[in-house]
């Protein structure tokens, strides 16, 4: 029997970015849920399967969204998103950030290290803390 852990969405870090993840397959989102929270330990990270990801939303209130696909809901409710599409030469990061359109080619690890950083600063200067 495989288990998968997310942490509680109850278990808040103050002041630490939230990202939640949902894409498929599941290993992908596994793996770059573990290179986030490796990356940037004081950021939550949490990992949920696609189909729970418009209902992850409302109670996580995450600043990024990682995802394969926008729903209505995260357009609506996230203040970030990126879109990764697999493509013969790679992923490729569709990337939503607070209004500012971009796109990453051959995406890495690196890159949604910095996607992170970056839609957190947003949001903090957002919120009037940057």
């Amino acid at each position: 029997v495989w288990l998968s852990f997310t942490p509680p969405i109850q278990a808040r870090k103050r002041g630490a970015i939230r990202v939640l993840i949902a894409i498929a397959p599941r290993m992908y989102g596994e793996a770059l849920a573990y290179a986030l929270a490796k990356n940037r330990p004081q950021a939550e990270v949490v990992r949920v399967e696609a189909g729970e990801l418009d209902g992850q939303l409302d109670g996580f209130h995450p600043q990024l969204v990682v995802c394969n696909a926008a729903t209505i809901q995260v357009k609506a409710l996230a203040a970030s998103w990126v879109v990764l599409s697999y493509e013969a030469r790679g992923i490729t990061a569709s990337v939503y950030l607070q209004g500012r359109r971009s796109t990453v080619e051959d995406v890495q690890v690196a890159d949604m290290v910095a996607l992170m950083d970056e839609a957190e600063r947003l949001s903090d200067a957002s919120q009037g803390g940057g």
